[in-house]
């Protein structure tokens, strides 16, 4: 788009280009802010205080509640530092500290028991997750090729921690759209998760208290979890939750949030 809309203006002698966008990664729009042939105009969240079109209270809880490298980008207007992007404008979506620190916080769960189920094919993990409102631990990671023991497994999991299934959510990619067909048939109603279907879309009134927006619901889950992690979780000391290091994340080109895909991560 950006070349289309140059090549476009070059045909008028007399002509400008506006460039407005949040200060996301290492592209054209950061190169042009270091370009000494574009002005330059900041309007970070002090003017929009002084312009009372947002207060500092309001200021402080998105601080709080926000990474803080996505509130330098919203609301200070700032680009993420060089050693925080990499190739591609991928960003670490919680750093190793982050995750050892909710390791150590040892809380007592609290709270609706919620099992996350990643079924895998064959020569790969499935992994069940068992999350409450304040600590998420890691209850079973096997290698299952049988469909039918795997669902043996799900049911005895789902009575021995009382967990109603409508707050068991399964992958239902792949081999995973099986396993919950088959548990609807047996009258066990979970929840089916496409990560690859579209991320709920937000409300006006709910843009202004959060203006990031995703282009998954896979994005969007990742994100609510980071956010989790770093405020208020408390994980089961596990390497295996140290995987969340490994997580990248980009602003896709509608400024909408993106996770790295598994296969380039």
């Amino acid at each position: 788009i950006y070349s289309k809309a140059y090549r476009m203006i070059g045909g008028h002698k007399d002509n400008f280009m506006v460039k407005i966008s949040n200060p996301f990664g290492r592209n054209h729009f950061f190169e042009s802010h270091n370009d000494d042939q574009f002005q330059v105009h900041v309007i970070d969240w002090r003017q929009g205080v002084e312009e009372g079109r947002i207060t500092e209270e309001q200021v402080d809880d998105f601080r709080r509640a926000m990474d803080p490298v996505m509130f330098g980008i919203l609301y200070d207007c700032q680009f993420p530092s060089g050693d925080e992007i990499e190739a591609g404008g991928w960003m670490r979506l919680v750093n190793e500290e982050t995750v050892k620190l909710a390791m150590s916080r040892g809380m007592d769960p609290v709270g609706t028991k919620v099992l996350g189920i990643d079924v895998a094919e064959k020569i790969n993990y499935t992994a069940f997750v068992l999350r409450t409102d304040n600590h998420a631990r890691v209850i079973a990671k096997f290698i299952e090729p049988s469909t039918s023991k795997l669902l043996d497994k799900i049911i005895k999991v789902i009575q021995e921690e009382h967990i109603n299934p409508m707050d068991v959510y399964i992958d239902a990619g792949n081999v995973g759209s099986a396993v919950v067909s088959l548990l609807h048939e047996q009258g066990i109603f979970v929840n089916g998760i496409l990560f690859g279907s579209k991320a709920a879309e937000k409300r006006p009134h709910e843009k202004l208290r959060d203006p990031i927006e995703f282009d998954s619901q896979k994005s969007q889950m990742y994100w609510r979890a980071m956010d989790w992690v770093k405020t208020r979780g408390s994980l089961e000391p596990n390497d295996d939750f140290l995987q969340l290091s490994k997580i990248r994340w980009r602003e896709a080109g509608d400024k909408r949030i993106q996770i790295m895909p598994k296969n380039i991560m």
